[in-house]
């Protein structure tokens, strides 16, 4: 099975193997190309696709890797954190010495699925003490691979040692309220915003009394 894909363009709607396995990826990733066009560059994901689909978190098997976007975070913050542990960063199109922006790929000691790919990402964060670009943790995600611009500082580092294991978390989602749970919404006749309201029940009240009274009172009306 491949262990990540290629994609010769943002728009690009078909994968195309790109990697069998780690060895692999990580010898394209220690490559920095110089490019005058950050988006003449081709785009990789590290996932297995369903033979014969196109581009989308629906039709990914298994995420194989973590990509980090360290952007905003030096990578130095990071190193402590990566003791014993296997993996490729460099630095992307956007980065300078003053603006530091990373990728930080770490393969994992077995695929996951992709539907517990959510789970995965964020609890490793946590559990490196990581702060990544929120956006990454979408399975379809796709990144360029390393370049950087003609005189442009770029760098490539790596570290060799265990894959990282990935551990499920646990994501807190809002349960749903069954139909028959859910609070009744009264509609009004349309005969009713014809109708000049009385005022008199706001008499008196001060302003914020007056808007709470006309909140809870909205409520109960479907717009």
């Amino acid at each position: 099975m491949t262990y990540a894909v290629r994609f010769p363009s943002v728009k690009a709607r078909h994968p195309q193997p790109y990697a069998h396995d780690w060895s692999a990826l990580r010898q394209r990733l220690l490559q920095h190309e110089e490019r005058s066009d950050k988006y003449a560059g081709d785009l990789y994901s590290p996932v297995t696709y369903a033979e014969g689909t196109t581009r989308g978190n629906a039709n990914i098997l298994t995420v194989n890797a973590l990509v980090i976007d360290l952007d905003g975070e030096a990578l130095e913050t990071a190193l402590p954190k990566l003791t014993d542990l296997e993996w490729v960063a460099y630095t992307t199109y956007s980065h300078s010495d003053t603006d530091p922006h990373w990728h930080l790929v770490l393969p994992l000691e077995h695929p996951v699925p992709a539907d517990e790919w959510e789970a995965v990402w964020s609890h490793t964060h946590q559990r490196l003490g990581l702060v990544g670009d929120p956006a990454c943790k979408d399975p379809a995600r796709i990144f360029f691979l390393p370049q950087h611009a003609p005189n442009a500082v770029w760098r490539v580092l790596y570290g060799d040692g265990r894959l990282l294991k990935p551990i499920r978390g646990t994501i807190q989602h809002r349960p749903k309220r069954k139909p028959s749970e859910r609070k009744p919404i009264r509609v009004e006749p349309e005969s009713w915003w014809l109708i000049e309201p009385d005022m008199s029940a706001y008499k008196g009240l001060a302003y914020n009394e007056q808007l709470d009274m006309l909140r809870r009172r909205l409520q109960n009306i479907a717009v």
